[in-house]
């Protein structure tokens, strides 16, 4: 008889692979970084598991992305293997049971990378696999926001107001450009400008667009906080043209700031370069007062008698007033200021006048009786007044058709230098029409052999003296008899 055993079929041995991310992994990328991805290759363990031989890892790569030199580390006895041409794996490497290798796989991303980016790895090993592991980085929204202040000069000043970009001056205005551009690699839609002086207070500003995008607004008078630039394309570029009205009290250093901000959504918006997203820009002050002078032609004399002369006309022979007010409306002090002050058609005599200060100010001299010229007040501080009461004795033979008093006031110069930030009111004149005036009278009598006679007999010759008299007060020419 024959016997026959049964014996239960034995599974061949193979090696057990299975290929994994050690924790959390980098879920984004920014173009032109790098990052790193973490994973393990392991054998199994147990019944019908073998030490795995020839094992290799492979990578996969989508465009715009690269790797550099991998890191392996074996455990169990397990060894590396060969580093692949061009950082793409490794290869002849082993892993006994339960043994594993760990990679660190370094990835670059290019400058210009776009659009999500899917990695994948696969292993072998003889006489096994290893299902594909594959893992996508999504693209971190990325852009360079960057703003410039510059000072500018203005091209017509108001006035006497400087135009340089190194100074203001209280009273006056002064202009900066702000250039807000987003030099890419993405659009930044909605992203926040903010703009206002250094010090707060008023300004205005002009807008205009470029390269795609879109102002705010064309123009505003106040600063901006946070403003959303709707559409902002690579390239694209703001330019506001900002005036800041400097008030006669602004003092210390002034200027103006500008920021760029990312939009607030989605909130992982990155700015490539944070140090060019604030400018600033900033003046010193200039020391400036607003000097004025005023001619006030006065009434003088005696209503009634020839003499008395009002505020549209002179009259040769009389006397002729005037009230002369100088002042400073500051905000600073003005020592040195040069008044000038004379006759309006040249004459030089018969000139007086008489000075009285006030708010502070000091009178170059308390009277004089000749013209000034360019005459330092030494002493000229802020709501400073000087008042000159001038007189003017028009000589009897005066004969021009208009007469006045006229002056001048000018900022001190050298190391007291100031500006005056309104020269429209720095010279003024009174001018009056000539009224001559006389009194004219006619006196004859009769005369016999010399001697005036009240009568005269019959038949005896006599004459007639006849006296003319002009009493003033002005000369007459081609006066007449008849």
């Amino acid at each position: 008889l024959a016997c026959a055993m049964l014996f239960p079929a034995t599974a061949l041995a193979a090696p057990q692979l299975t290929l994994e991310f050690v924790g959390p992994q980098p879920q984004e990328y920014l173009p032109g970084q790098s990052t790193t991805l973490s994973l393990r290759l392991r054998n199994g363990s147990g019944t019908g598991v073998e030490a795995a031989s020839s094992v290799g890892v492979a990578l996969t790569l989508p465009a715009q992305v690269s790797a550099t030199a991998w890191a392996c580390t074996p455990s169990a006895g397990a060894t590396c293997g060969t580093a692949s041409a061009g950082h793409g794996g490794y290869a002849g490497g082993s892993i006994p049971v339960n043994g594993s290798l760990t990679f660190s796989v370094p990835l670059s991303f290019t400058s210009g990378a776009s659009g999500d980016k899917l990695v994948s790895f696969s292993a072998s090993a003889t006489g096994a696999t290893a299902g594909n592991l594959e893992h996508t980085f999504a693209r971190i929204p990325v852009t360079d926001l960057a703003v410039k202040v510059t000072p500018l000069a203005i091209a017509a000043p108001v006035g006497a107001c400087p135009g340089d970009t190194a100074t203001y001056t209280p009273g006056c205005a002064a202009q900066y450009s702000v250039e807000v551009e987003n030099k890419g690699p993405d659009s930044a839609p909605n992203a926040r400008l903010s703009l206002a002086r250094s010090e707060g207070g008023a300004l205005t500003w002009t807008c205009a667009a470029a390269a795609g995008a879109a102002c705010p607004a064309a123009s505003g008078t106040a600063a901006l906080a946070g403003v959303q630039i709707a559409t902002f394309p690579i390239d694209g570029k703001l330019t506001y043209t900002v005036t800041v009205n400097h008030g006669s009290g602004d003092t210390g250093n002034r200027g103006i700031e500008a920021a760029i901000a990312l939009p607030t959504s989605p909130a992982n918006w990155l700015d490539s370069d944070t140090g060019n997203n604030t400018r600033s820009a900033t003046r010193t002050r200039n020391a400036a007062a607003n000097l004025a002078v005023a001619v006030i032609p006065a009434s003088s004399g005696t209503p009634g008698t020839p003499c008395h002369v009002d505020t549209g006309t002179y009259v040769p022979g009389c006397v002729a007033a005037y009230t002369v007010e100088v002042t400073n409306a500051g905000p600073d002090a003005a020592a040195g200021a040069r008044l000038s002050l004379a006759r309006s058609e040249a004459a030089t005599a018969a000139f007086a006048w008489i000075c009285t200060a006030s708010g502070g100010a000091q009178c170059p001299a308390a009277s004089g009786q000749a013209a000034l010229s360019a005459v330092a007040i030494g002493t000229f501080p802020k709501d400073g007044k000087l008042s000159y009461a001038v007189t003017v004795t028009h000589g009897s033979g005066e004969l021009y058709p208009n007469a006045g008093t006229a002056a001048d006031v000018e900022a001190p110069t050298g190391s007291g230098a100031r500006v005056d930030i309104d020269h429209d009111d720095n010279e003024a004149d009174a001018s009056r029409n000539i009224a001559r005036r006389a009194a004219l009278s006619v006196v004859k009598h009769a005369m016999h052999n010399g001697v005036t006679v009240s009568q005269v007999p019959a038949n005896i010759a006599f004459d007639y003296e006849i006296t003319v008299h002009n009493a003033g007060p002005s000369d007459v020419g081609n006066a007449g008899t008849d």
